[in-house]
């Protein structure tokens, strides 16, 4: 099912750890979807470092850059509405159209006052 599952810490990802891996399933079928390293403290390390990063860029960034960014995101959570979907429904097994709704409203979050996605 997945192309590549892997870490993306600060820009790159990571498809082997030395913490190792797990088998993603589809709680359907019990089939492999594919397999999912895991995380150790050298990567939960890094992913805190690029984080406070990031944080310092954010808070110096204008309220409506910011508001232009979160509907950016709600944009592309519409736009790959179909594909998220399908993912959901392969690795939590819920139905298309749970998940679909899921996903809608999940992307109202980024877009409380104009909930039109406009």
């Amino acid at each position: 099912m997945y192309t590549k599952l892997a870490l993306l810490i600060d820009g790159e990802w990571i498809e082997e750890t030395n913490s190792g891996s797990e088998t993603v399933l589809n709680p359907a079928t019990e089939q492999p979807l594919g397999t999912l390293p895991h995380a150790g403290t050298a990567e939960l390390d890094r992913a805190l470092a690029a984080a406070s990063r990031a944080f310092e860029s954010w808070k110096r960034t204008s309220p409506y850059e910011r508001g232009q960014i979160l509907r950016r995101a709600a944009d592309l959570m519409r736009q790959r509405l179909d594909h998220i979907a399908t993912v959901l429904t392969l690795e939590e097994g819920k139905t298309f159209a749970e998940a679909k709704g899921e996903i809608s409203a999940a992307a109202e979050f980024f877009t409380p006052w104009n909930s039109g996605g406009d």
